[in-house]
């Protein structure tokens, strides 16, 4: 099929070179525009493009997509599809509406469950053990267009977002390449999403890692800190200073400690949650510095028997 690709991100790129890799032939690539991004506010090009200009493919950067000029750029362009992956901007009705077929969109979850930018975070950080990827046609509801194809994927206990992410973003691109065959062939049964089992995924906020020792399980935070790596991160605070969480280890210890209180036992280090459980502690960064083994960050506090190391859900901390 002739595709317009629509999309922005790494992940979108990723999905991008599967297409260029089938039989399948993307005449055109859509993607926002260079902007100033990391420390230096350098201006950088979305990932797509750099692919897309690798391939000798025409790029086109609208400041908004849905204007009279993309319309213009759609006409000009011989196409039979709109793919759309991650591209960062809603599609309004005359888009939608423009092409031989709808535009399809390839989605990390099994819809309707975690619509939304950030479906893949969102399921680690419920604790959910599995997930998907859906291919549907879109619609003017957010990721609420008929399905296409959907498969499932097991979530590991220790796996990150970030992880997860990483493993789906291959089969992302085989089971959008397979919708497209069926699409082509005339041999697929597009079914509608069960409004009744909606669920959403928004994009995540650098609040959305903040652990409350206080309230959460152990198990909660583990999710969190998994879900929310590698960004935001699940974070705490020791001495008013943000500590960054950044792997852990489930524990069926528990003991009786004020919340949020280091605890060593036989050379490993948990963490005091709500409900008398322990999160064992594998590595942390302290503001600022570089990650760490608990060991080494508890060494250079000087922590000991005589002066409890407590991390605090705000911004105080409470030692005795």
């Amino acid at each position: 099929m002739k595709i317009i690709f629509c999309g922005s991100p790494i992940f979108a790129a990723d999905v991008l070179q599967c297409i260029l890799n089938s039989k399948h032939k993307v005449q055109a690539v859509i993607t926002q525009p260079d902007r100033p991004s990391g420390r230096g506010l350098k201006v950088t090009a979305p990932a797509v493009k750099v692919l897309a200009e690798a391939h000798k493919i025409e790029v086109y950067q609208p400041e908004k997509i849905n204007t009279e000029e993309t319309i213009h750029f759609l006409k000009k362009i011989e196409h039979e599809i709109l793919v759309v992956v991650a591209y960062g901007e809603f599609l309004g009705k005359a888009i939608l509406d423009f092409h031989k077929y709808p535009p399809i969109n390839v989605h990390p979850s099994l819809l309707p469950k975690y619509r939304g930018a950030a479906p893949a975070q969102w399921a680690v950080i419920n604790g959910e053990i599995e997930t998907g990827i859906s291919v549907q046609f879109m619609s003017k509801k957010m990721d609420a267009g008929d399905i296409i194809l959907q498969k499932k994927f097991s979530i590991g206990p220790d796996e990150t977002a970030g992880e997860l992410l990483e493993r789906l973003t291959p089969f992302c691109g085989e089971t959008l390449i397979e919708a497209l065959d069926l699409i082509e062939n005339n041999t697929f049964t597009a079914k509608p999403q069960n409004e009744n089992n909606v669920s959403f995924a928004p994009l995540l906020s650098k609040e959305t890692g903040q652990i409350n020792w206080e309230k959460q399980e152990a198990i909660v935070i583990h999710n969190l800190v998994r879900g929310t790596s590698p960004w935001p991160g699940g974070y705490t605070f020791y001495k008013q200073k943000r500590v960054k969480i950044i792997k852990t280890k489930l524990s069926t210890i528990r003991k009786n400690l004020a919340p949020g209180t280091l605890y060593v036992d036989d050379g490993h280090y948990y963490i005091s949650a709500a409900s008398e459980t322990l999160l064992e502690i594998i590595s942390l960064q302290p503001e600022g510095k570089k990650a760490l083994l608990p060991s080494e960050f508890a060494n250079g506090i000087g922590g000991g028997a005589s002066s409890p190391i407590i991390f605090s859900s705000g911004g105080q901390t409470d030692e005795s």
